[in-house]
């Protein structure tokens, strides 16, 4: 599997390029290894041996001035300012991740003045949208649809409604209502949105009530719910299924009973797996800076600038053989350049193995595994 087509990878079409028009580059968005609430932008070598990841990565909210490390970037950018090695075109890259992950290209395009004062004043205020969004982090879609439901807005007008409260928001309140809007984003893209069904905590539709806006004391004996004929035929159906659940359930329990055994075994075996993968990964980061380390101390940082850099496998063999040549010093002599670039490989191979994609779909299995045990113990009163 190449980088690419790698799970929770974003590949931009806007390339970044390179100035002396010698390799070609492709910029990505991933989520965080180490904080996964926040994306990275990180820039990939498509190189004649092969594809390479480049140092290049960093946060995308760091890049477009959201936080307080620094501002908005110029459109070149340096992937490593010791070897003076950078790649421009990178405002064209930036515009595209923004849209792609804040939306503002969409919500410019489809709202215009008026049509953003209406939203406003029908939807709730933004202290109590912050207050709600806050007591409900990280969001579920059925929440969102609720609170969507109960404001008497549909799911696309809460996203806009989102976005619209980033500004003059402080870090934490955007880093929030992005995820708000990410959720409904995510959910759009796999399945489609549906404004009509409302779904409780158990996954299961309810009924929608046209009248929920009026207050139940104020309502007409007609738009009250047990007087309403949709709603006494969806009564009658939740008791049809109640009925064939308690049939199944008494039928089915020593099986069930089996079921809810294997499945807490597997989502054992599936946390042991995932300990061991993120052992893994600390061990392998660990072993990587010994060994940046060591270049450094043994030789100079220059020689893992080299390394690092885009250049294939013949051009580094042949710098570091210029580099020996250039030293006074014989202890700064490289023996073997070869079996350097050969250990240098082992550390960051080509085709680097994405651990961190691992542990993301073991805990994916994991979150579904733990859904069906506690639909089957809520099912059979475990």
């Amino acid at each position: 599997m190449s980088i690419f087509e790698k799970p929770g990878v974003i590949v931009l079409e806007n390339q970044p390029i390179d100035p002396n028009g010698k390799y070609e580059y492709k910029a990505i968005l991933t989520r965080s290894d180490y904080d996964r609430e926040k994306w990275v932008l990180k820039i990939v070598g498509l190189y004649p041996n092969g594809i390479s990841m480049t140092p290049g990565q960093w946060y995308l909210d760091t890049l477009l001035g959201f936080d307080n490390t620094g501002g908005r970037i110029s459109d070149k950018i340096f992937i490593d300012y010791g070897a003076g090695w950078a790649v421009t075109n990178m405002l064209a890259v930036l515009k595209e991740a923004e849209e792609i992950i804040y939306g503002t290209e969409e919500l410019q395009e489809s709202l215009n003045e008026g049509a953003v004062k209406d939203l406003l004043l029908r939807g709730p205020g933004k202290e109590a949208f912050i207050i709600w969004a806050e007591q409900h982090y990280p969001f579920e879609m059925e929440d969102l649809y609720q609170y969507a439901k109960d404001n008497e807005l549909g799911i696309r007008e809460l996203k806009t409604l989102a976005e619209l409260y980033m500004e003059d928001s402080s870090d934490e309140e955007i880093e929030m209502l992005s995820d708000l809007v990410m959720t409904i984003i995510e959910r759009e893209r796999e399945e489609g949105l549906n404004e009509e069904v409302i779904v409780d905590e158990r996954g299961r539709k309810t009924w929608k009530d046209p009248y929920a806006h009026i207050p139940y004391n104020l309502r007409n004996w007609y738009q009250k719910p047990e007087n309403q004929e949709e709603y006494i035929k969806f009564s009658e159906e939740q008791k049809k299924e109640e009925k064939k659940r308690k049939a199944k359930a008494a039928k089915n329990r020593p099986e069930a009973k089996q079921k809810i055994w294997d499945l807490g075994m597997e989502i054992h075996s599936l946390e042991q797996e995932v300990k061991e993968l993120h052992r893994s990964m600390d061990q392998f980061d660990m072993e990587k800076e010994e060994f940046s380390g060591w270049v450094i101390s043994q030789y100079d940082d220059r020689v893992l600038d080299l390394l690092n850099s885009g250049l294939s496998d013949q051009e580094k063999i042949k710098e570091m053989e210029k580099w020996n040549v250039e030293q006074d010093r014989k202890d700064k002599v490289i023996p073997n350049p070869k079996q350097l670039l050969s250990e240098y490989k082992t550390f960051y191979p080509d085709e680097e193995e994405d651990i961190s994609a691992q542990i993301e779909l073991k805990e994916k299995e994991i979150e579904l595994k733990e859904k069906e045990l506690e639909e089957l113990e809520d099912l059979y009163g475990y």
